[in-house]
């Protein structure tokens, strides 16, 4: 999804909004009707994010989010828990340090404010139409289960309080 201005997308669009620091809107038909969440950098997929794991981490190294808000080294080892991989170490980043992550998908800062995931959760889109990160709570015949990100804290440094989320599609279900 790349930043475009108002004038380039069609009424009813959901939009990242280069004539506007990327922050996602809101197109009704004739404007901008709503800004939804505020980019802090003019590049959505690059976050600077925090290593506590112990062991450093190599430049182009996946990583994966933990409960405490840093990030580790990624695996598909079944045996390591709560880790939701989100991106690509652009930096080598030593334990104790920030470095800057390739995101897998665009940071919508402040989508999760006061809602309290987790940093790493798995974010489903709601059967009210919000977040929730339990995927067990579709009840109806007709549910789809949709994941729309990962939780993650503020950038720049590890928190157990997640406050934005890593866009990261995927319907897991469809009826």
């Amino acid at each position: 999804m790349e930043p475009q201005t108002p004038g380039s997308v069609p009424a009813n669009s959901l939009f990242f909004d280069s004539s506007n620091l990327n922050s996602l809107s809101q197109k009704n038909d004739i404007a901008v009707s709503s800004q939804l969440a505020q980019a802090t950098s003019n590049d959505l997929m690059i976050k600077v994010m925090e290593n506590l794991s112990g062991i450093a981490i190599p430049a182009g190294k996946p990583v994966s989010k933990i409960p405490d808000g840093s990030i580790a080294a990624a695996d598909s080892d079944g045996a390591v828990t709560s880790q939701i991989y989100c991106g690509i170490s652009l930096d080598a980043i030593n334990t104790g340090s920030t470095g800057r992550i390739l995101l897998v998908g665009p940071n919508v800062v402040g989508a999760l404010n006061s809602l309290n995931f987790t940093p790493g959760q798995d974010i489903f889109l709601s059967e009210s139409g919000g977040y929730t990160n339990n995927a067990g709570a579709f009840v109806g015949n007709n549910d789809s289960i949709i994941k729309v990100g990962i939780a993650d804290c503020a950038a720049g440094s590890a928190s157990g309080t997640a406050t934005d989320l890593i866009m990261f599609p995927d319907v897991l279900v469809k009826p």
